[in-house]
């Protein structure tokens, strides 16, 4: 990635359909660089690549998932590189995204959102714990 950052305005990714958001260079640029620094790593892209693919593939699987907003699209893959959690689907996903409606203004107006439910956190915390000791 380069030192320039790319910009994303809020009219071009309303424009975006569900399964393209992950592929702009802006969308991608920002989650690297976002989990590079919280993570002090340097796998963003490698994590980027493996998120995009569980991402779209969530989208592809659900109706209801590509009827969400762009910018909620947008926020929940961002949210998976700031709190470093993963879309992969195992017997035990830490986390899975539920669409869920919010009314915005007036009734007539329902905008989609994203929720991250974390999967069995206990458990995972315990795991982590375990591991330092």
């Amino acid at each position: 990635m380069s030192n320039f950052q790319k910009k994303l305005s809020k009219q071009e990714l309303s424009s975006l359909p569900a399964s393209e958001i992950t592929d702009h260079e802006a969308v991608q640029e920002k989650f690297v660089d976002m989990y590079n620094k919280i993570h002090g790593t340097s796998h963003g892209e490698m994590i980027y690549n493996k998120e995009t693919f569980n991402f779209k593939k969530m989208i592809a699987e659900s109706a209801e998932l590509r009827k969400c907003t762009p910018i909620s699209l947008y926020s929940v893959f961002l949210d998976l590189a700031m709190n470093g959690l993963s879309l992969e689907q195992g017997s035990k996903p830490l986390a899975y995204i539920i669409p869920r409606n919010a009314n915005v203004g007036t009734r007539d107006q329902v905008v989609n959102c994203f929720q991250i439910c974390i999967f069995d956190l206990i458990q995972t915390a315990t795991i982590t714990e375990n591991a330092t000791l």
